[in-house]
């Protein structure tokens, strides 16, 4: 059975210790043997991932995860021809994740419980909630849904059963890795981290944005425009339509979140054009110089420590209490290669860093 780990924010990652079941012995032979009827059955149904956590104060202990959507850490393509990948440092183990998941779709999560100990009173699955926060603390992603079938959990020692937590789509929430915890909201109230699961970025075409790169900067041709989001270890290729001119400029929109305290020339993110050749040129995406904080006229003067970049287009945010222009910036590189046109164009985040990049579009310009 493997362990079930956590990060939490920042810290090294450590195991929980493997806690011995032990059958209590007043237990009376014919609850024994009901109990491990309800185990054996609900476990015919495996869970993607076995979990050794502490138990709550209430008797209750979560032993199994699974997740649905759920997807793999190899490269995925999504209907647009668009790729995106993953390359993880050293400690972050893929065995540890409880499960990776799209960034952007509802998020069906089963939770499999063992009871430890016999309560007196009836425990409702619904006195207990899952919430993902991320591991930086940037987003915070509740359940929107407790669909677990029963009322309340079974009383009979070693008994199992699963809850259901549905967490609705969610575009705002960036990608990366969340820490996953349970939380008791009854008083006494307890929480419980059961690992960390990955969130896996999406880019979103929308025909609007299109629109605009074109109003904005006339003869551009799209490679991707809509919305999309890079945090640490992550990347995407997009494929490059046919262009009707050599391209001598390569065009990205994109802004910068948490990343305020960040000095001007901070790289951000690689950026990649490999051409029909075999040749490949990388550029990099420096703070203060193409892209910057996507709310900084917002901060307070001076609490940004880059400067603001050649804004491509704003738009106007409206809150309770306050209006606000968000910023997207521009980017114009020149390409070196001449003749055969781009074959592909990769962007990764820097690994280093920690921040989210946002996407607003990539063109290229004659």
């Amino acid at each position: 059975m493997r362990n079930a780990w956590l990060l939490m924010r920042g810290r090294t990652a450590a195991t929980f210790a493997a806690v011995l079941l032990t059958w209590g012995a007043a237990a009376q032979p014919d609850a024994l043997d009901s109990a491990e009827a309800a185990t054996a059955a609900v476990e015919e149904d495996r869970p993607d991932m076995p979990l050794q956590v502490r138990a709550f104060q209430s008797g209750l202990r979560v032993t199994g995860i699974s997740v649905a959507p759920r997807v793999t850490l190899a490269e995925q393509t999504d209907a647009e021809g668009i790729r995106t990948g993953v390359v993880l440092p050293e400690y972050m183990r893929p065995e540890r994740f409880l499960g990776v998941a799209p960034q952007r779709l509802p998020l069906d999560m089963r939770l499999l419980w063992t009871v430890e100990a016999p309560s007196a009173a009836p425990i409702s699955p619904r006195d207990y909630a899952v919430e993902l926060v991320h591991h930086q603390g940037y987003a915070r992603r509740h359940q929107t849904q407790n669909g677990s079938a029963e009322d309340s959990f079974p009383q009979d020692a070693k008994a199992a059963c699963w809850t259901a937590h549905r967490f609705a789509a969610a575009a705002h929430i960036p990608p990366g890795a969340y820490d996953v915890l349970v939380t008791k909201m009854a008083v006494p109230v307890q929480t419980v981290p059961l690992g960390q699961m990955l969130l896996w970025p999406s880019a979103i075409p929308r025909p609007e944005a299109t629109e605009k790169l074109t109003e904005a900067f006339p003869g551009a041709i799209s490679v991707f425009s809509g919305d999309a989001a890079l945090t640490r270890w992550f990347y995407m290729a997009f494929p490059i339509p046919p262009l009707p001119f050599a391209a001598r400029k390569l065009l990205v929109v994109s802004s910068a979140d948490y990343l305020e305290d960040a000095a001007n020339e901070t790289p951000v993110a690689t950026i990649t054009v490999e051409y029909a050749s075999g040749q490949r040129e990388q550029h990099a995406l420096l703070l203060g110089r193409h892209t910057a904080s996507t709310w900084h006229r917002f901060h307070a003067r001076g609490s940004v420590k880059h400067r603001q970049a050649p804004i491509a287009w704003s738009w106007r945010v409206v809150q309770e209490t306050a209006e606000f222009d968000a910023c997207a910036y521009k980017a114009v590189f020149d390409l070196a290669e001449s003749g055969p046109p781009p074959a592909s164009l990769s962007i990764a985040y820097d690994d280093d860093r920690e921040g989210i990049l946002r996407l607003w579009s990539v063109a290229f310009l004659p």
